[in-house]
């Protein structure tokens, strides 16, 4: 590898790290699960009703997606976009 390849490579990296520096605080609270009052609201907000469902799926855009997806069989709340839509976490879609 010549000086100029190998210059470019730590660039590259260096750019990656601090990415991941500034960004990670943002990516990390994005994954994180969201209280039940914060899903609550946001679910409302949305036009959807929080509701039980008798599977993890819940009214998940993943299942509506893909019907085959298996479903753990438990007991668990979440919001229900209605017949015509699918909650992706954050809001109502249209299936």
């Amino acid at each position: 590898m010549n000086e100029r390849n190998a210059v470019l490579a730590v660039a590259i990296v260096l750019v990656m790290v601090l990415g991941l520096v500034i960004f990670w605080p943002k990516i990390e609270e994005a994954t994180r699960p969201k209280p039940i009052s914060q899903t609550l609201e946001n679910c409302e907000a949305n036009g959807a009703t929080y509701k039980g469902f008798t599977n993890g799926c819940m009214d998940s855009c993943e299942l509506a997606r893909n019907p085959d997806i298996a479903c753990t069989a438990v007991l668990t709340s979440g919001c229900d976009c209605g017949p015509e839509k699918c909650w992706n976490g954050f809001e109502c879609e249209t299936n």
